[in-house]
């Protein structure tokens, strides 16, 4: 009970149903036999008895005709399945259903006519009917096609089911089978069309071969391929002989313009001395002497020196001149011979390129002539080839056709045959008897229907309010963690039915015993700085058990030696002193309006240890002084006299007492009762208590189910044993004689509170 409370659940909580299913099962069950009985009888007086009429159609499976129409093969499986549910659907289309409407007598009748709540249908209408009303059932792996009609008249339900499966024989399979045959026949003559039309195109085919001298197809494409390589080589030389050609012309141009260019050549003053200094020795010394005297005068210096040397230099100038004057021709023809331009060499190759390029133009002129012809002789064969290769691929769509139209004459074949294997094996007709049981049937299931839908409807509704039915339940809605669980203490098993054995009863009490005193153990050792003396005991709504659980604390309590003092502070329904057995005296309001001292209200109960504070008589007064601070001076002096006071208030959610109370009390426990209490209005009460400061210490859950070892049982005290929670006490009331002290089966305390 201390643990965590864990995530909420999501979705539809499936435990939950299931004990709003415990709960209410009685009065579900109860209602649900009333209700189903009524349905049932209605059912039986008013539904009408209706027949059922059957028609049986065999759809025998049929042969699949090979490619060859040689073999036969059975249709597998998946194909039978798709032909018969073919037929269903042709059985079911408006196409039938009209026809058979359209039959003499069928519109006229009564259960096509008249409308269930009265009335007449129109065409449209009786149409629709029928639709909906016709039921066709194809079973997997069976050749039968059961058609069935269901209304209260057999006679004419019989007709009008026959009138459907006869629009179905003679309009959909006769006028099937009339439709192929004559689809059949065109389908024959236009493969006598196709075969006349590849016999013309393959006689074409043989003219136009012998006209070309072409070959078959295959072979003159072989042909045609050495041609074109043969062509692509004779290109490849003539463009090779027009390549030179075109060389060679252009080192003629070159050999002439270099011929022509050496006869106007003029070499420089400058070209014709260096060529004379290397090859006339003369020339070379004159040419020296001068530059030797020209540096002899200049060193001299003075205008005297200079004229001295001139005269010399002018005469060895004179005679430069003249050798190259005499020598100036044959210079000249020594500087062409040094830049290789010989005329007559020249001249000579030039000749020679001339001769050559007439032997290339000759030789590109017989590859130019030869590829012509070749290319010619390729074109011819191309044309002949192309109308070879259309009528070859005419023949073969025609070819292909021909084969196209002897699978659908096959195709139909094997639909005419299919068709002649559906026929009728049973017209309509309704079975002996069948209207009763079907009638007893539809009372059955009426009946258990709504017993199903009342019982679980109700637990439903009871779903839908959320009551606590674990301590789970409590943590996860309120935030709340539970401190304790009480047994049921309603002295009856069974759901109420049958009353509790004496050893369910002392199960019971032990197992409260126990339980309480965890309770009594968690508040002594609570992890709060200051200890515990200040319990308030309070619940959400009324009959959630907060009186049982604040009477058997107090005595818990008692029972461990310590003074405490039970206080009964629901004013609006006084519930402690009947649980304890003691009178109703004066107590908590007139201790407020100062009536009486204080001890004159705290009275000594049987139970050892334990004393009693009543609520007293209430009235306007002592409402207004539970919100004064007189209220707290009574607790404090109270603190002074007893180890723990308990103070049982009234609910959280109809009065305000449990929080004016509460300000004055160290921790607060909410009673939650198993099966009665809200998870929405304990979470409620839980916000409210701390809204106001209350400081809450967990839930308490009443009402569940006690787990004892065998040991518990043998060594617990008997009946008559001493313990102050369930000894027997002679002063007190019959209420607690059952129980003892503290212990009150059959009473459900807060009897005035409305949950």
């Amino acid at each position: 009970p201390w643990a965590d409370a864990s995530a909420k659940k999501e979705g539809f909580d499936l435990g939950g149903f299931m004990h709003s299913l415990r709960r209410r099962y009685l009065l579900g069950l109860g209602l649900g036999f009333l209700l189903a009985s009524l349905v049932a009888l209605l059912v039986w007086l008013l539904v009408p008895v209706t027949h059922e009429a059957q028609v049986l159609i065999r759809v025998r499976r049929p042969e699949n005709i090979s490619s060859l129409g040689q073999t036969n093969q059975r249709m597998t499986g998946t194909e039978f399945e798709l032909f018969k549910q073919t037929q269903v659907d042709l059985i079911r289309s408006p196409f039938v259903i009209n026809m058979a409407l359209r039959k003499e007598g069928i519109s006229q009748k009564r259960i096509v006519q008249q409308k269930s709540w009265g009335g007449r249908r129109d065409s449209q209408e009786q149409y629709e009917w029928l639709a909906r009303s016709l039921k066709i059932k194809a079973p997997e792996n069976s050749e039968i096609v059961v058609l069935t009609l269901r209304d209260r008249d057999a006679k004419e339900v019989e007709d009008v089911l026959n009138a459907v499966q006869l629009s179905y024989i003679k309009e959909v399979v006769g006028e099937e089978r009339v439709r192929q045959a004559n689809t059949k026949k065109d389908l024959a003559n236009r493969l006598r069309q196709i075969q006349d039309e590849i016999l013309t195109k393959t006689k074409q085919k043989i003219d136009t071969a012998q006209r070309t001298g072409a070959q078959e197809l295959g072979e003159n494409n072989t042909r045609l391929s050495l041609l074109r390589d043969r062509l692509r080589s004779l290109g490849l030389d003539k463009d090779r002989a027009e390549l030179e050609a075109h060389q060679l012309e252009g080192m003629i141009e070159e050999a002439s313009f270099r011929f022509n260019n050496s006869r106007r050549y003029k070499p420089s003053a400058t070209q014709v001395k260096m060529m004379l200094r290397k090859t006339n020795g003369e020339y070379a010394a004159i040419e020296q002497s001068l530059v030797e005297l020209k540096l002899a005068a200049t060193e001299s210096g003075g205008l005297g020196g200079a004229s001295a040397f001139q005269s010399q230099i002018s005469q060895l100038q004179s005679q430069l001149q003249q050798i190259e004057a005499v020598n100036k021709k044959q210079v000249i023809e020594l500087l062409k011979l040094e830049r290789n331009e010989d005329p007559q060499d020249m001249q000579a190759q030039l000749a020679l390129f001339q001769q050559q390029k007439r032997r290339v133009d000759a030789r590109a002129a017989e590859l130019d002539e030869q590829y012509n012809g070749l290319e010619a002789t390729i074109a011819n064969l191309n044309k002949a080839n192309a109308e070879l290769t259309v009528l070859e691929y005419e023949i073969i769509s025609l070819a292909k056709l021909e084969e196209k139209l002897s699978q659908d004459i096959e195709g139909l074949e094997l639909q005419i045959s299919q068709n002649n294997n559906i026929h009728v094996i049973q017209p309509a007709q309704v079975p002996a008897g069948s209207s009763f049981i079907t009638n007893v049937f539809q009372v059955v299931g009426a009946w258990i229907l709504t017993l199903c839908c009342t019982l679980f409807g109700i637990a439903f509704w009871d779903f839908l309010s959320k009551r606590v039915n674990t301590t789970k339940d409590v943590m996860d809605e309120g935030e709340l963690r539970v401190i304790g669980a009480l047994p049921m203490l309603n002295g009856r098993r069974a759901g109420g039915l049958l009353p509790m054995s004496s050893g369910m009863r002392r199960s019971v009490e032990i197992g409260l015993s126990r339980a309480i005193d965890s309770i009594r153990t968690a508040l002594y050792y609570s992890k709060r700085k200051d200890p515990i003396e200040v319990v308030l005991v309070t619940s959400a709504l009324g009959q959630e058990g907060k009186t049982t659980v604040a009477s058997q604390l107090a005595v818990s309590v008692a029972r461990s030696g310590r003074r405490a003092l039970l206080i009964d502070a629901d004013v609006r329904n006084p519930q402690q002193h009947v649980v304890l057995g003691m009178p109703f005296h004066s107590g908590l309001c007139e201790l407020l309006r100062g009536d009486v001292a204080l001890e004159d209200v705290v009275r000594a109960t049987p139970a050892e240890g334990l004393w009693h504070m009543s609520a007293g008589y209430r009235d306007a007064q002592s409402d207004q002084h539970m919100a004064s601070p007189e209220l707290k001076n009574i607790i404090d002096e109270l603190r002074s006299r007893f180890d723990m006071i308990i103070i049982d208030t009234g609910p959280a959610l109809t009065s305000p007492d449990s929080m004016l109370v509460g300000q004055y009390a160290d921790v607060a426990i909410i009673s939650v009762r198993r099966d009665v209490s809200r998870l929405p209005k304990v979470a409620e009460a839980a916000e409210r208590l701390r809204g106001v400061g209350v400081e809450i210490m967990g839930a308490v859950v009443n009402g569940m189910n006690v787990d004892l070892r065998s040991s518990e049982m043998t060594s617990a005290a008997p009946a008559a044993s001493r313990d102050p929670q369930i000894e027997s006490a002679e002063p007190v009331a019959a209420a607690t004689e059952a129980g003892g002290v503290g212990t009150s089966f059959d009473l459900d305390d807060d009897s005035a509170d409305v949950s």
